[in-house]
């Protein structure tokens, strides 16, 4: 959703004769915090996903430590930066996230409605094993703040099907304001 939310915002600072050249004179600090945290997510996913033992094993039993480390470099980043319009957006949906996470032991609720419906069935089995890390299968009346998980389902038609949570939404409305905002006309 946030790939998405900076590809149409930059599409649409073109259409207004906006310039992606000027972004580059925008100053945003601590930069390095968020690839942190995406690194350590992205590097877990694949330790657990390939069930690479014993770091699996260590992973999963203590995602939630991990899901605490990557939310602390982006706090840090979101507050170095929060004088940048958008950032503050972005800031709310990060505290949703973190909300639910905490709520639930250290994992992401994920609804499998429309995995089901379209047969996304290798999805739903990897979720249920465990192999996505920080996520977990979410359960009606068994979920802690489940409205606050990836409930809001994307279908195809659109090429990149998902399910995201409403801080997904709050985190990519901020990224695209950001971005309308730090693109100029020269």
């Amino acid at each position: 959703m946030l790939a998405e939310s900076i590809f149409f915002s930059i599409i649409t600072g073109k259409l207004r004769g906006k310039k992606i050249k000027t972004l580059e004179k925008v100053k945003i600090d601590r930069i390095y915090l968020v690839f942190i945290s995406f690194l350590i997510e992205f590097i877990s996913s694949l330790i657990i996903k390939n069930n690479i033992k014993p770091f699996s094993l260590f992973l999963s039993d203590n995602y939630f430590i991990v899901h605490i480390v990557i939310y602390i470099f982006l706090f840090i980043f979101v507050l170095f930066n929060r004088n940048h319009r958008g950032f503050l957006i972005i800031l709310i949906g990060i505290i949703l996230n973190f909300i639910v996470i905490t709520a639930n032991k250290g994992y992401m609720p994920v609804s499998i409605d429309m995995a089901v419906a379209k047969g996304f069935n290798e999805g739903i089995n990897m979720l249920k094993d465990g192999y996505i890390a920080g996520h977990s299968v979410l359960i009606k009346g068994k979920t802690n703040l489940w409205l606050l998980g990836d409930i809001i389902n994307i279908p195809p038609p659109y090429p990149f099907p998902q399910t995201i949570s409403i801080g997904d939404i709050f985190i990519a409305l901020g990224a695209f304001l950001f971005i309308q905002n730090n693109m100029k006309k020269i």
